[in-house]
């Protein structure tokens, strides 16, 4: 799940969310611009498009997994405070390549952590 708290208050004029309504019932695990089932015109025929607008403080909770994405408009602003929330069993695959990016002194910190906790940032490249 995740949640947006609006920061500021947001329109359909401005910046928003879209959510496409009931897209969250299909588990998705890889999305590419090949995949029949993301055309615009696919999604545009299956779904109903709820924008997700409000004043600021506003809470929004949305499944992630459902089909969801950003409406730029030129010369709006739009801030969120963004929280995802996992039950800890979907976390992404230890990866040597990224471990290989990260420096010997954050390579030793990772080793400290517990099994699941060095898994659960072993997806993030360092900065």
């Amino acid at each position: 799940m995740t949640a947006h708290i609006l920061l500021n208050d947001v329109s359909e004029s401005d910046n928003c969310m879209f959510y496409a309504k009931g897209s969250h019932h299909t588990h998705r695990e890889y999305i590419s611009k090949h995949d029949y089932l993301y055309s615009e015109e696919y999604v545009n025929d299956k779904f109903k498009f709820i924008p997700c607008i409000g004043e600021s403080g506003t809470l929004v909770v949305f499944d992630s997994n459902g089909l969801h994405r950003l409406d730029l408009k030129l010369n709006t602003f739009r801030s969120h405070l963004h929280l995802n929330f996992v039950p800890g069993n979907d976390l992404i695959e230890y990866s040597q390549d990224i471990l290989d990016c990260y420096s010997p002194k954050a390579k030793d910190e990772l080793a400290t952590l517990e099994k699941y906790q060095a898994k659960s940032f072993s997806h993030l490249y360092p900065s």
